[in-house]
C-alpha cells in the first residue's frame, strides 16, 4: 500500500463571500480605471483595470455579467463625470448609469464568448468546478476572443460617441494622452486606434494570468503567446509614431501670429448689468494690454539673420522675446465671456444716430459694440474673434463665433463690423436645446434652459488674415473627431476653440476638455490654439505637444515651465506653426475606417462562436452521434425487413 501524499484543498468562500468579494473586486478596478484620466491622469491604471472585469465574468451567467459590467462602468463613469454636479447634483449619478451601459453590453459577451471559443466541448458539459480550474484554452481561441471583444469595446465606444447626439468624453483611448508616441496612431485610426491598443493588452493580459494562476501549481508553466504578440504589436506602434511625429515636425510651416485673451470670470449664462461690465471691463483692459505690447513692439529693431545652428541653439526665453518679429493678425476672446448678445435688434443705437437731440439710456449692448469697435481702430490690423449669441431675421438664435474688423461707420447697417460668422453646429443637448421640444414642448418648460438654440449649418472655416484660414470649434464641439475633420476637409489651416468651462469652477472637467481637444491636432496634423476663460488657453502643435500657453515660467536652466491650469486673467501672443502646403491626413479623408476593421474582427468572432454554439445545442458536438445514429438506422432497417 502506498501512501500518497494529498494537497490540501483550498477551503471555498460560500456563495455570499464570493459575491460579495467579486463586488468589491469591481468598484476598487472601475476606480482605479477614472485613475486614468485627470485629475491623477496615471495611464498605467487603464492597461490593468479591465482584467478583474474579465476575471469575474468570465464563468457567470449572462445576467449577472451585465449587472457586473453595470457596475465596473458605472465606478468608472461617476467620478469621470462628477463635474456635473456643479450643474445639478443628481446628473453624474444618472449619467453615469447610461454610460455603463455600454461596458455591461461588453461585459456580457464575456461569458458567451469564453463558453464557445475557449471550452472544448467535454468540458462544457462537466460542472461548474470543472469548468473554473480548466486552463488550457486554445491559442487560436483566444487570439479570436481577444480582438473580437476589442473590436466590441471600439464598436461600443463609436455609437456612444453618435447616439442621442452624442459623449464622446474620456474615451478609453483618451486615458494615453501623455503617451506622446503612441497617440500618434490618430492619424490613421482616430483615439479609436488607441482604445483598440489597450483593451487589446487587458485582454491578452488577462489569459496570460489566467493561465498562471492555474498552471503554475501544477509546475508548469504556459507561454503567454497572446500577451508577447501583443506587446510586440505595441512596441512597433510607439516606434512607428516616433517616425510619424517627426514627418510631421518636419513639415514645412509658416508663421501667424495669434493674440488670446483669458478673463478670470465665474460663469454667467445671464449676466445681470454689473456683471457684464465687469465681463467686459476683464476683456477689453487684457486686449489693451496686448495692442499696447504689440505698437510697443514695433518700435524695436528687426532681427539680424543668423546661422541655422544658432537659430537652433536658441532658449525658450529668447524664442518668447523674438515674437514681436511676427505681426499680430488675430486677437480671439473665449466663448460668451461678455455674457451679453454683440449685436441687439432690440437696442436704440441706430434710432439715437437718427435723433442726437433725444436723451436716451444706451443700453449695454451699445457699449458693448463701442468699447471693442475702440479696441479695433486703435490697431485695425488684426481682426478680432469673440463668442456671443446671434440671430438671424426669423429671430433664430445661435451660439456663435463672431469675427469683427475695424471698418468706417455705416449707420445704415448696425453689423458693418462684422466680417464672417460661425455658428456652432453641434449643440449641448438640454444645455443649448432640448431634444424633441417642437414636437413635445412640455419637456422645455420641465428641463428647459430658458432658451433653445438653432444649430449651425456647416463646419465652415473662416478667412482670419493673410489668406490663412482658421476652423472654429465653439465649446466642447473638439471633442467631436468629425467636427475637426469636416473642418480640415474644408481647407482650415489651424483649429481655434473658444470655450468657457467656467461652469465647473471645482473640478477637473477644464483639464478633461483639454486632453480631449489633443487627439483632434493629431488626427488632422493641425495645430490648435484654444481660447479659455480662467485656464487652459494654450497652443498645441499637430502631435500634440504643448507649446505655449498664457502661464509660463523659466527655470534657472531657461527651460519653459507652462503651467496651463493656473486660474487667472491674462494674455498671449502665440506664433502659430501653420502648415505651409495643405495635406489632409488618412484619418481626415477617410474618418472611422478603423471601427469598420473593428465590426469585422467582432463579427468574426461572434459568427464562429455562434456556429459552434449552434452545433453544441444541436448534438452535433457528440463525436460517437454518427455512430450512434448508423447503428439506430440499421436497426431500424433490419426491423424493417422482419
Amino acid at each position: 500500500m502506498t501512501n500518497e501524499i494529498k494537497k490540501p484543498e483550498i477551503p471555498r468562500l460560500t456563495p455570499g463571500k464570493q459575491t460579495f468579494l467579486e463586488l468589491l473586486i469591481l468598484i476598487v478596478s472601475g476606480v482605479g480605471m477614472e485613475l486614468a484620466y485627470p485629475p491623477v491622469s496615471v495611464d498605467f491604471f487603464a492597461w490593468i483595470s479591465v482584467i478583474p472585469l474579465l476575471w469575474v465574468t468570465l464563468n457567470k451567467s449572462a445576467k449577472r455579467a451585465f449587472f457586473y459590467g453595470l457596475l465596473w462602468g458605472y465606478m468608472w463613469h461617476l467620478p469621470g463625470t462628477f463635474f456635473l454636479r456643479e450643474i445639478n447634483l443628481f446628473i453624474p449619478f444618472v449619467f453615469a448609469i447610461v454610460l455603463g451601459l455600454f461596458n455591461a453590453v461588453f461585459a456580457m459577451a464575456v461569458p458567451w464568448l469564453g463558453r464557445n471559443l475557449l471550452y472544448p466541448d467535454a468540458i462544457r458539459k462537466s460542472d461548474f468546478d470543472v469548468r473554473l480550474k480548466f486552463y488550457k484554452f486554445p491559442i487560436a481561441g483566444e487570439f479570436l476572443m481577444i480582438f473580437s471583444l476589442a473590436g466590441l469595446w471600439v464598436v461600443l465606444e463609436w455609437i456612444r460617441s453618435w447616439i442621442f447626439t452624442g459623449f464622446p468624453w474620456n474615451l478609453l483611448g483618451t486615458s494615453q494622452w501623455q503617451n506622446w508616441s503612441l497617440i500618434q496612431l490618430c492619424e490613421y485610426t482616430g483615439v479609436y486606434g488607441i482604445s483598440f491598443v489597450v483593451i487589446l493588452i487587458n485582454l491578452a493580459g488577462f489569459f496570460c494570468l489566467h493561465g498562471l494562476r492555474f498552471s503554475l501549481p501544477e509546475g508548469k508553466y504556459r507561454r503567454p503567446y497572446p500577451l508577447l504578440a501583443c506587446l510586440v504589436l505595441l512596441i512597433v506602434l510607439v516606434s512607428t509614431g516616433k517616425d510619424l511625429a517627426d514627418r510631421a515636425l518636419k513639415r514645412e510651416t509658416r508663421a501667424f501670429a495669434v493674440g488670446v485673451v483669458q478673463p478670470h470670470l465665474s460663469q454667467r449664462r445671464a449676466g445681470s448689468g454689473s456683471q457684464s461690465l465687469e465681463a467686459l471691463t476683464a476683456c477689453s483692459q487684457q486686449t489693451e494690454n496686448l495692442i499696447e505690447t504689440e505698437l510697443r513692439d514695433r518700435e524695436r529693431p528687426p532681427l539680424a539673420a543668423e546661422p541655422e545652428e544658432e537659430k537652433n541653439a536658441l532658449t525658450p526665453a529668447e524664442v518668447e522675446s523674438q515674437k514681436y518679429c511676427y505681426p499680430l493678425r488675430l486677437i480671439v476672446w473665449p466663448e460668451s465671456a461678455v455674457p451679453r448678445s454683440y449685436y441687439n435688434y432690440a437696442d436704440f443705437e441706430q434710432y439715437q444716430a437718427a435723433r442726437p437731440g433725444v436723451r436716451l439710456n444706451v443700453p449695454f449692448e451699445a457699449n458693448y459694440r463701442k468699447t471693442v469697435r475702440n479696441l479695433l481702430r486703435k490697431y485695425p490690423e488684426a481682426k478680432l474673434i469673440l463668442g456671443t449669441l446671434t440671430a438671424d431675421q426669423t429671430g433664430a438664435m445661435y451660439n456663435s463665433a463672431l469675427m469683427l474688423k475695424h471698418a468706417e461707420p455705416d449707420l445704415k447697417k448696425y453689423d458693418y463690423d462684422t466680417d464672417d460668422i460661425y455658428s456652432k453646429v453641434h449643440l449641448v443637448p438640454f444645455g443649448e436645446f432640448v431634444p424633441l421640444a417642437k414636437h413635445f414642448p412640455v419637456l422645455d418648460q420641465w428641463v428647459g434652459l430658458g432658451r433653445s438654440l438653432e444649430p449651425g449649418k456647416a463646419f465652415r472655416p473662416l478667412t482670419v488674415g493673410n489668406g490663412t484660414k482658421a476652423g472654429v470649434l465653439i465649446c466642447y464641439e473638439d471633442v467631436f473627431a468629425y467636427a475637426a475633420r469636416e473642418l480640415a476637409r474644408n481647407k482650415a489651416d489651424f483649429l481655434l476653440v473658444i470655450t468657457n468651462d467656467a461652469w465647473y469652477p471645482k473640478s477637473s472637467e477644464p483639464e478633461q476638455h483639454y486632453i480631449n481637444s489633443i487627439f483632434r491636432t493629431i488626427e488632422t496634423r493641425m495645430p490648435m490654439v484654444r481660447a479659455g476663460n480662467s485656464n487652459y488657453s494654450v497652443l498645441i502643435d499637430s502631435t500634440g505637444r504643448l507649446t505655449d500657453c498664457i502661464f509660463k515660467r523659466y527655470d534657472n536652466n531657461g527651460d519653459v515651465l507652462f503651467e496651463p491650469a493656473r486660474k487667472g486673467s491674462g494674455n498671449a501672443k502665440f506664433i502659430v506653426p501653420v502648415p505651409a502646403k495643405q495635406e489632409m491626413t488618412f484619418y481626415t479623408m477617410f474618418g472611422d475606417v478603423f471601427v469598420l476593421f473593428c465590426g469585422i474582427f467582432m463579427l468574426t468572432g461572434f459568427g464562429f462562436a455562434g456556429y459552434k454554439a449552434y452545433r453544441f445545442a444541436n448534438g452535433l458536438h457528440d463525436p460517437l452521434a454518427a455512430e450512434r445514429e448508423r447503428i439506430r438506422a440499421e436497426f431500424l432497417a433490419s426491423e424493417g425487413k422482419k
